[in-house]
């Protein structure tokens, strides 16, 4: 386990330096083109200003998809297949990453989606 530690830590670093390295190359993605919300509770994405009609729609769809049969299954097959890579089928560390990086991918679409949700509820 101390190995696998120690070769995250030497991948995390050259990661650093390839970021570095290719940034210049690369679109990078930003703060300004992601969905952010101000303190007003109004929403930016890819730096302009949503709409009220927009961000009505934006809540309603991700609602919709949280709740909908289609999230259920897709979120049951990604824990199963990041699990199969991490753990049945790992012939590396970079299996168990691309296992974990998977589960960290579901855990923050259901993050946002739970966040957007939370914003058809306003607080009483």
């Amino acid at each position: 386990m101390l190995w696998i530690i120690k070769q995250l830590i030497k991948l995390c670093k050259r990661q650093d330096v390839l970021n570095l390295v290719v940034a210049d190359r690369f679109r990078c993605i930003t703060q300004e083109d992601i969905l952010r919300t101000n303190h007003k509770g109004n929403f930016t994405f890819l730096g302009q200003e949503l709409s009220d009609e927009q961000k009505s729609r934006l809540i309603a769809e991700a609602t919709k998809f949280k709740e909908s049969f289609l999230w259920r299954i897709l979120k049951k097959d990604i824990h199963y297949q990041a699990g199969l890579k991490s753990l049945e089928k790992a012939k590396s560390m970079y299996d168990l990453v691309a296992g974990k990086e998977t589960i960290f991918l579901l855990d923050t679409i259901q993050t946002k989606l739970d966040s957007l949700e939370k914003m058809s509820h306003p607080r009483r």
